[in-house]
């Protein structure tokens, strides 16, 4: 059985805003999302271990922006508090 792995990529322009995309599919997302950056590279790891409303953004369109300073943002949520 294959891991589906996700990507975080973090917008050089912007750098609270962050994108979640499956690995590899960065190429893939719509035109209006990858000219939001340029972007860089980021955090990495399973999509199952992605925060709950994350994994279902993620399965819902493909792709999640989450607009949250560099320090807070914790895709996987190791924290007790939920991100908003």
């Amino acid at each position: 059985m294959s891991v589906c792995r996700y990507k975080c990529w973090r917008s050089g322009s912007d750098k609270d805003l962050h994108l979640i995309c499956r690995e590899g599919e960065f190429d893939a997302l719509p035109d209006r999302i990858r000219h939001l950056g340029p972007w860089v590279g980021s955090k990495e790891g399973e999509v199952e271990r992605l925060r709950p409303h994350y994994r279902a953004l993620l399965a819902e369109q493909d792709f999640v922006i989450v607009h949250r300073h560099p320090y807070e943002f914790e895709p996987e949520g190791r924290g007790h508090a939920p991100e908003g």
